[in-house]
């Protein structure tokens, strides 16, 4: 970030990764339980959560790329390059990295705590519930924006209120502990960083 020091990049992501390890022993579960006591499938949130969603985030990709051409080529605008394909690669990496980490770390989600549940598990009886960690729609929504944010430090407020939003959502619908969905967001933050650190001369 332009504005925005490298060491200052560094603590945000370690404080993110430091409260997702104090939120796994400390605050997961009580929290599951009071949100899960009173589960609605509430409409707002049900809705911001379809932001991080796969086929949504083929959507917004699409809009990006069509922003890109019509900005630069049609209205000549000053977009480069670069920074849509920070976007594809921030995507795909992170995209790929947590699918194998649901498939390879997996841990019960918040739904099974109640049966007496709760942590990481190899255990193939639960397959279809043991895909908790870490979060896939405040990862993808994070590798879209996180690209933007990099490059566009006065849009950080908007980008970072989406991100929180979606992953927000998946908390209170109960299908995330706190600690997966802020884990997806030091690991997005993180491959963003090491991305940014390559491609930040052609920006």
């Amino acid at each position: 970030m332009k504005n925005l020091s490298n060491k200052a990049i560094l603590i945000g992501l370690s404080s993110i990764f430091f409260f997702a390890i104090i939120s796994y022993f400390l605050l997961d579960q009580s929290l599951s339980k009071i949100i899960g006591a009173n589960y609605e499938n509430s409409l707002i949130w049900l809705s911001v959560t379809q932001l991080g969603d796969t086929i949504i985030s083929y959507f917004i990709l699409g809009l990006i790329m069509v922003g890109f051409f019509l900005g630069r080529y049609v209205f000549k605008m000053k977009i480069k390059p670069a920074l849509v394909l920070m976007i594809i690669y921030s995507y795909l990496t992170s995209t790929v990295i947590i699918q194998l980490m649901k498939r390879w770390v997996p841990r019960y989600r918040p739904i099974l705590l109640d049966e007496g549940f709760y942590g990481f598990t190899f255990n193939s009886n639960f397959i279809e519930n043991t895909d908790s960690f870490p979060s896939l729609h405040t990862g993808v929504i994070a590798s879209v924006l996180f690209p933007i944010l990099f490059q566009y430090r006065k849009a950080s407020i908007y980008i970072l209120a989406i991100i929180t939003s979606v992953a927000l959502s998946r908390v209170m619908l109960n299908l995330h502990y706190i600690s997966d969905v802020l884990f997806s967001i030091f690991l997005v933050g993180s491959i963003n960083y090491i991305l940014y650190s390559f491609i930040k001369k052609d920006l």
